[in-house]
């Protein structure tokens, strides 16, 4: 039998109770925003991230929205990963959130060599990471050629409402992928992303 595990993924301030309902909602894991487009850090992250624990989440990621016009990728994801420690919300995963083109440059070497940056920092670091983005994005950002990001788990989006890995059409060097966040909507007065995942 599939191991099959329901999640969500949030941007917004939580509280013990949020976290409480989506437990008993019997979503398991959740991946938290620790990092803005802007190049600011989520003041929200920490806690969100430790009341996730607290109330049971078998698993707690953070992802990080890289901020490509604030340059120095090393930086950006060593700043996020201190703030987090020094809060007392340890991970062990982060998600690189790369989508929306207008955020990123136009010239696909420079985007590449940001996005290289930012995992070659990761892993300095010694943590585990995933990519969360979709064709419609990748491709215009990075190249459709370019499968630099393939080794690591892909997080992709399709919002049909079917926590099912049916519909994935490979890109970017995936052959398949790891979390499909497939809704969004409130659930237990928060909005909130819906995902599926397998493992």
């Amino acid at each position: 039998m599939v191991d099959a595990k329901l999640g969500v993924d949030i941007s917004q301030a939580t509280n013990s109770s949020i976290w409480e309902c989506l437990r008993d909602s019997g979503y398991e894991f959740a991946i938290v925003r620790a990092s803005r487009s802007n190049g600011l850090l989520d003041d929200n992250a920490p806690n969100s991230i430790k009341l996730a624990k607290a109330a049971g989440m078998s698993r707690v990621d953070a992802y990080i929205f890289p901020c490509v016009k604030c340059g120095n990728p090393a930086g950006q994801m060593k700043s996020m990963m201190k703030f987090l420690n020094d809060h007392g919300a340890n991970i062990r995963m982060v998600w690189l959130d790369i989508e929306g083109p207008e955020y990123w440059n136009k010239n696909v070497v420079d985007n590449r060599n940001f996005f290289l940056g930012l995992v070659r920092t990761g892993k300095q670091m010694g943590l585990m990471m995933g990519i969360y983005t979709s064709a419609s994005q990748w491709n215009p950002i990075m190249g459709a050629n370019f499968h630099g990001g393939s080794h690591l788990p892909l997080w992709y989006a399709h919002y049909d409402n079917r926590p099912s890995f049916y519909d994935f059409v490979e890109f970017g060097g995936w052959k398949q992928p790891y979390v499909k966040q497939y809704n969004t909507g409130v659930l237990c007065d928060i909005q909130v992303d819906e995902n599926f995942r397998i493992k």
